[in-house]
């Protein structure tokens, strides 16, 4: 029970205030929140760049309340990285098309590729549908050699696409048509086939491209786990093998935005960043597992190989789940 003469809640610990919000305070308090959240994202970010494994250590030893949560961190900070990345590859396309544009043409160019197109046999696999695979040619796909396999069956995409533009879509009937046996599985991956291909190799590339943040997210346990492998005999909780992992990859990813940033705004090579993203990576796990440097460094290699082959399957793994979702 609420006494009036209290200035807080004794439950929920409220401020003991009924008047009316004004603007003028709606202001204050998120003027208030924004400096508290500018505050812990400065104190998250230097540590996090210039003092490798030291707000890991922290974290771990309860100091927290000064700074960013790791896992929010890590997802604005993997959201950020893609933005940045979208529009530096934007200018890099535009920058291209400009150079391109002011070449002049050259008749010889122009007329032996016409040559070369007559004698592909990629283009003369199939007239009808020439245009398209111009194009997947001009992006270094071979579409005839594409296909879907089911057992002993391989469906050509081409093949099947020609069915589903005449409106057969029902993949039941498909499959009675290209004498695929109607086991769990492959009614399954034959029905993503068809979705697949109904909503074309553009949305399907975009759909992936906004799942990439959570692609990235589930490799953090994975590196957690290799973490815990190889420093089993410490007796450190997984967790904190996790913390570590999303701060690592979240200062991967600040180094990546910088670089990015630097050859979008300004005419500077940002290459050598790059050597610092290993460098950043062996101080972490010296400041973060306290052993010697040359086991650090031996530690350092098996784990970096070992999440790479791991990671792999689990990223293929995750992709296949989310392909069962589109």
């Amino acid at each position: 029970m609420i006494v009036e003469s209290d200035n807080f809640c004794p439950t929920c610990g409220q401020l003991n205030n009924t008047r009316k919000e004004t603007a003028v305070g709606l202001v204050k308090e998120l003027v208030e929140e924004f400096l508290h959240l500018d505050s812990k994202v400065i104190k998250s970010l230097v540590p996090l760049l210039f003092k490798p494994g030291f707000l890991t250590v922290d974290y771990i030893n309860g100091k927290r309340a000064s700074y960013f949560h790791p896992v929010r961190m890590f997802l604005i900070v993997t959201v950020i990285m893609f933005i940045v990345a979208g529009f530096s590859n934007h200018q890099g396309n535009e920058i291209s098309k400009s150079k391109k544009q002011s070449i002049p043409a050259d008749s010889s160019h122009v007329k032996g590729d016409v040559v070369d197109l007559e004698k592909d046999t990629v283009y003369a696999f199939n007239t009808e549908t020439l245009e398209f695979q111009r194009e997947e040619r001009n992006l270094g796909v071979n579409n005839a050699n594409f296909y879907w396999s089911f057992d002993a069956v391989k469906i050509q995409r081409d093949t099947l696409q020609r069915y589903l533009d005449k409106g057969v879509t029902d993949p039941a009937a498909l499959m009675d048509t290209f004498k695929i046996d109607k086991t769990f599985f492959n009614t399954i991956f034959f029905s993503q086939a068809i979705k697949s291909q109904l909503a074309g190799k553009d949305k399907i590339i975009d759909y992936y491209k906004q799942k990439l943040p959570w692609l990235l997210f589930s490799l953090m346990p994975v590196f957690a786990f290799v973490l815990y492998l190889f420093y089993i005999r410490r007796k450190i909780f997984f967790v904190d093998h996790l913390i570590y992992a999303f701060h690592l990859h979240a200062a991967t990813f600040v180094i990546i935005i910088i670089q990015d940033l630097i050859t979008w705004l300004t005419p500077l090579n940002s290459d050598f960043l790059s050597y610092y993203i290993p460098i950043y990576y062996f101080i972490s796990l010296k400041k973060v597992y306290g052993q010697s440097i040359p086991k650090t460094i031996l530690k350092g290699i098996g784990i970096g190989f070992f999440y790479l082959i791991v990671g792999f399957l689990v990223l293929l793994l995750v992709a296949g789940i989310m392909f069962l979702m589109i």
